[in-house]
């Protein structure tokens, strides 16, 4: 017995040892960076492209420096991406005894300034689909998180100043077309300065705009997350948002159709000049947002082209041409990629960081054979049920 007790207790120490050597000591941080790169641009189809400053082991998972990841949707290898997500530290981690049910469980912390985004994954592997896996559940949360830090993260660019309280609680044994749960998002002490997106046209605001109240909700049932909450309002404006979310496995290829109706006041009611096409008899500005979550497009609800389509017969409606069509989604993408640039080189600044040029990690982007395309509105009335038939549905 005693023989045992001590054999025990020199094993211990020694399988320790090796772990240390093993695992930490001898891990080749390089080469888990650029295999996390490949994977990450082969899993999303060349969509998306990660570099980060070095890689290191964390309990069973990885730790990565300096992390940045691209939207590189849309464009050849040769094309410069844009900055979608960036972090000073990041932690992943995968659960070993979902392993053995054929799933990954993975948490992840993420750092960026002074914000910290806390999350859970899990996905299961799932033969019956056509991409072989479903997304089974997703948590995020952040505390107080800065609006400076994640700005680059926003579907549409913002430069302001507060904080954002997130909880999102996903799940569907399914796959998240069956998911239930809710979103919750609450600014404090928020100040905007600039926003970009196609309704505004690139308007630098030229004055800060206070916002009072931000509380966005969602109830999400069987795969859609409908807005139950969509408040945000200020001094100088109101705006209440509806619509609904119809959630994918693909949890960025999630399709949006916002509705947002907007009272300006005071200073900003300038601005509505520039705007005309929005102003409805009652004296709001009207507008819809359609597209994938991460990059969706906004274009004025025209009252009388809403009328005029009620009229129009099926063979007059859709009349723009694709050449129109292709400049302006040139246009749209370009004034977005400007903004995010402008975001990033904001924080940059603030953190007294210089802005360098993105050099993306791993292999040339390779699109997927069963990519989905993006959604296509072309009805300007804003009236095609965008849902569930637009997109294509996983067997």
């Amino acid at each position: 017995m005693t023989r045992r007790v001590w054999l025990a207790a020199f094993c211990l120490p020694w399988f320790g040892l090796v772990y240390l050597v093993t695992w930490w000591v001898t891990f080749p941080g390089k080469a888990a960076a650029d295999r996390v790169a490949s994977e990450v641009s082969a899993w999303s189809g060349g969509h998306y492209l990660v570099e980060m400053a070095e890689v290191g082991p964390w309990w069973l998972g990885l730790a990565a420096s300096n992390l940045r990841v691209f939207n590189h949707e849309g464009r050849s290898a040769d094309e410069p991406s844009t900055l979608w997500l960036s972090a000073e530290d990041a932690r992943v981690r995968v659960g070993l005894l979902g392993l053995f049910r054929r799933q990954f469980d993975i948490t992840a912390s993420m750092t960026s300034g002074a914000s910290t985004v806390d999350s859970a994954l899990t996905v299961k592997m799932d033969s019956a689909r056509s991409k072989g896996w479903t997304t089974q559940r997703l948590w995020i949360e952040a505390v107080g998180a800065s609006f400076e830090d994640l700005g680059t993260m926003l579907p549409v660019p913002v430069v302001a100043t507060g904080s954002l309280d997130v909880k999102v609680d996903v799940a569907g044994e399914g796959g998240m077309r069956s998911a239930v749960g809710t979103v919750a998002i609450i600014g404090k002490n928020v100040v905007i300065s600039e926003i970009t997106a196609e309704v505004m046209q690139g308007i630098d605001l030229g004055m800060e705009v206070p916002i009072d109240v931000l509380d966005l909700e969602l109830e999400i049932k069987d795969g859609r997350a409908r807005f139950s909450k969509g408040e945000i309002s200020g001094p100088l404006f109101e705006a209440q948002l509806s619509g609904d979310v119809t959630l994918r496995d693909e949890l960025l290829r999630s399709h949006v159709r916002v509705s947002a109706v907007i009272e300006l006041r005071g200073d900003l009611e300038r601005i509505g000049a520039f705007l005309g096409d929005a102003k409805w008899a009652d004296g709001k500005l009207h507008y819809t947002c359609t597209g994938y979550i991460t990059a969706p497009s906004c274009r004025p609800d025209r009252e009388s082209s809403r009328r005029a389509s009620r009229a129009a017969s099926p063979a007059t409606s859709g009349s723009t041409s694709g050449s129109d069509a292709t400049s302006t989604d040139d246009d749209r993408a370009r004034r977005r990629d400007e903004a995010r640039e402008r975001v990033r080189k904001r924080k940059e600044e603030r953190e007294g960081k210089g802005a360098t040029t993105a050099i993306p990690v791993g292999d040339d982007p390779v699109p997927a054979e069963d990519d989905d395309p993006p959604p296509v509105d072309d009805d300007p009335s804003g009236e095609e049920d965008l849902g569930s038939e637009d997109m294509p549905l996983e067997e």
